[in-house]
């Protein structure tokens, strides 16, 4: 569905709510009606609504003007939560009176899992003249938003400078929380010259087999093998010579 369109068929869910909401107390009275209308329209306007980057900038600054309102379950609020946030359950939320004592007469800024939860939430409270306004986007949104400087959401239409995304990442998360680069490690061949990026050592020559006898140990050409001496042929007498 295009983006457009799916606003415009969740606001249009949003009054038919807030109807649905008051006219099962039986509050279908005149003065309620033209309540009801008012709020409708201000959603239809987007003036209900408060976008992630406006928001992020309010909890940055704390002026002290407004208390954020969680409607997200408790273990997800314990998991992780905007910073200042007070998680209250949706039975607590339709009861006006509760609202109003934790807001203690300041605008109220609603947040959950989706942009129509919190938006439902809020003109319920304004159509109890309870000053609300509900996050354009949910927890995910805002998540995606401040923690990687690089993500483009959907739901944030303002341009934001780079220098305030990396500032929204330090603030909220100590840091972008991109995955950590882990640069390729390339096996060591040769020892540890190799590894350090210099050229490999030499190898070493395979050694000879050794040659018998010392000489050859020392590297000296073996010795010459004497020939045997053939014993002497018997001398012959000769008759008439010698005495």
């Amino acid at each position: 569905m295009h983006a457009s369109a799916g606003k415009f068929w969740g606001k249009t869910a949003l009054v038919a709510a807030i109807i649905a909401l008051t006219t099962a107390c039986g509050q279908g009275n005149a003065p309620l009606d033209g309540e009801i209308e008012r709020v409708g329209s201000a959603i239809a306007r987007g003036e209900a609504q408060i976008s992630i980057p406006a928001l992020s900038h309010k909890v940055v600054e704390d002026h002290g003007d407004f208390v954020l309102i969680d409607l997200r379950d408790a273990g997800a609020f314990e998991e992780f939560h905007i910073p200042g946030a007070v998680n209250m359950s949706a039975l607590e939320i339709v009861r006006p009176e509760k609202v109003s004592e934790v807001a203690g007469g300041k605008q109220i800024v609603l947040y959950s899992d989706s942009a129509v939860d919190a938006s439902q939430a809020s003109a319920l409270l304004q159509v109890a003249g309870i000053n609300a306004l509900a996050m354009a986007g949910g927890f995910q949104d805002w998540f995606d938003f401040t923690s990687n400087p690089a993500a483009e959401i959907a739901i944030v239409e303002e341009t934001v400078s780079d220098s305030d995304r990396q500032a929204f990442a330090q603030f909220f998360h100590g840091g972008p929380v991109t995955p950590a680069h882990t640069p390729a490690v390339t096996p060591a061949v040769g020892g540890a010259a190799a590894a350090l990026g210099l050229a490999p050592p030499p190898a070493e020559p395979e050694p000879e087999p050794a040659a018998a006898g010392a000489s050859a140990a020392l590297g000296l050409a073996p010795p010459a093998k004497e020939e045997e001496e053939e014993p002497a042929a018997p001398r012959r007498l000769i008759i008439g010579e010698g005495c």
